[in-house]
């Protein structure tokens, strides 16, 4: 799953539509594209380790992940990183995979968390 977040703000929610490449029987095949990112976007791959939750929806952990990276606006991506598995990745039940991406800018890399 991905999260891509320009640098003026969320434009929808994240889309749980990750690129595979060997789709599975019976499912919609996956398509490939490509987007651009704006200098400052933030790119966030993710498992689903870091958003369900046995007892709620995937809507209401994909909004919990919206609102952490909201309140991480101008920090580099290691940082980023650290801040999202210590605000929701803490489950002991299931495996988290994070990796997190700034696009440089003209002004000089973000501030170190």
């Amino acid at each position: 799953m991905y999260a891509a977040r320009p640098p003026s703000g969320w434009p929808g929610s994240p889309s749980p539509d990750p690129p595979a490449p060997n789709p599975i029987p019976g499912r919609r095949p996956y398509t490939e594209g490509t987007a651009s990112l704006a200098p400052g976007a933030v790119l966030v791959l993710y498992t689903d380790g870091l958003i369900e939750r046995r007892d709620e929806s995937l809507d209401r952990g994909l909004a919990r992940l919206v609102a952490a990276l909201e309140g991480l606006r101008g920090l580099d991506a290691d940082a980023i990183c650290d801040r999202l598995l210590a605000q929701l990745g803490s489950r002991r039940d299931d495996d988290v995979a994070l990796l997190v991406a700034r696009t440089a800018t003209a002004a000089g890399p973000p501030a170190r968390g």
